[in-house]
């Protein structure tokens, strides 16, 4: 109880120092030491919870609430500085320790403009890390606080402002659901009648005893796989954002072309070597797909081409 009782009082009169934000109006600094000191306070009850799977996001929540009870007591800067520290090493993805080590730099009179826009670029997502100590509302006002903060101090973001930008899980997917463009609806339109046409078209093949294990109906499998797997690109650029310089409409026209060149280069060759192996007496091949069988056959086994004898 005592332990707790210095923890209040400490965090207490972190509340009532306002954190000086230079160049901003004075509720404003209000605003943002309030949110510091209620994230702090948060911090030490879910540090003892544990509340992730992961033990280094876990150990990271415990290394940035020690730091944050050290900042409410006074501590040393080396020594909350190390636990910050600590903290990244834990769970690199942890931005609100670059605001807290930009707090404690700024109490000891710098700047800290390097640690505030990492802060920035680290904490384009809200995710589930945050979540357990840091609610929506106060993630967002602790960012354009900080943005502000930047602008005041002559910072420009002109060029660069991707580098800041919130990133919204599955943005592009929400978008397409509720405004689809008309590129996005012709695709989703053409992956369905594709995939579920082929797959029509499979199984009445296969009922009536295809065999696409041999060319060129394997080749046909595989290109109906291919285009599931540019589907997978189109849902996945939407929900989650190709590697920069590539989005769907590059990407799935590639893939598929480069695919279905493939196919045909490998299909070309097949047919060549058939047409130039020798044949062994009493061997003809069909005219139509190259397919080598006994003469007596008066039907090619591939193609079901009638074969006139004497042909």
């Amino acid at each position: 109880m005592i332990f707790w009782g210095f923890r209040f009082l400490a965090f207490l009169f972190l509340a009532t120092v306002q954190i000086e934000m230079p160049g901003e109006a004075p509720d404003t600094g209000v605003v943002f030491s309030t949110i510091i000191t209620r994230t702090s306070m948060r911090l030490q009850e879910v540090a003892g919870k544990r509340p992730h799977k992961l033990k280094g996001m876990n150990d990271s929540i415990s290394e940035t609430a020690r730091a944050a009870l050290l900042m409410a007591s006074r501590g040393e800067r080396e020594e909350i500085l190390a636990h910050l520290e600590k903290a990244r090493e834990h769970y690199p993805s942890n931005s609100f320790t670059w605001l807290l080590q930009a707090v404690v730099e700024n109490a000891a009179g710098e700047q800290a403009t390097a640690e505030y826009e990492t802060f920035l670029r680290e904490s384009r997502t809200y995710t589930d890390f945050e979540r357990s100590f840091l609610s929506w509302d106060d993630f967002h006002t602790l960012r354009r606080i900080v943005y502000e903060l930047l602008r005041s101090r002559g910072v420009s973001f002109e060029g660069r402002e991707k580098q800041i930008q919130v990133r919204i899980p599955f943005r592009a997917l929400m978008e397409y659901v509720q405004h689809p463009s008309p590129e996005d609806k012709f695709l989703n339109i053409a992956f369905i009648a594709i995939l579920f046409g082929g797959a029509l078209g499979l199984f009445a093949g296969l009922m009536m005893g295809a065999e696409y294990g041999v060319p060129p109906l394997r080749s046909i499998l595989v290109m109906y796989a291919a285009v599931w797997v540019a589907y997978g690109f189109w849902l996945g650029d939407l929900a989650f954002g190709l590697p920069e310089g590539w989005n769907r409409f590059r990407i799935i026209p590639w893939f598929l072309g480069l695919v279905f060149l493939s196919l045909v280069v490998q299909e070309t060759r097949r047919i060549l070597n058939l047409r130039s192996r020798p044949l062994e007496d009493g061997y003809q091949r069909c005219s139509r797909c190259g397919e080598v069988f006994e003469k007596l056959v008066i039907e090619c086994p591939r193609c079901r081409k009638q074969i006139m004898r004497g042909s």
